[in-house]
């Protein structure tokens, strides 16, 4: 993917959780701040070992498809300026890396 490329579209893509209902939630469990949070798929029983970026994108994300802007918009709902184009790059990164473990899913749109 070209760099640049998501930010630059009129419709960008739109992310989601992969929870369908209550029984199929994954479950995270927030150990404190520079620890590796654990997260349960409980439809594949695998564990995944997530650092702070994609355990606050992942509890961040609507279940509901979320185009990335309105993504960045939630990430960024404490901070007093827009996210720079190098923290959008790390975000975008992570989100491949969430979806490359089948933990949410993306629609183009």
């Amino acid at each position: 993917m070209a760099q640049g490329l998501i930010l630059e579209t009129t419709k960008p893509p739109q992310y989601r959780s992969k929870t369908r209902n209550q029984s199929s939630r994954l479950i995270v469990a927030s150990l404190g701040v520079d620890c590796q949070a654990p997260v349960f798929d409980p439809l594949t029983g695998e564990t995944h070992f997530l650092n702070d970026l994609p355990q606050i994108i992942l509890e961040s994300l609507p279940d509901s498809p979320t185009p990335i802007t309105e993504l960045f918009r939630i990430l960024n709902s404490e901070g007093e300026e827009d996210l720079n184009a190098d923290t959008k790059r790390v975000i975008l990164d992570t989100l491949e890396l969430l979806e490359a473990a089948e933990l949410i899913e993306s629609y183009d749109l």
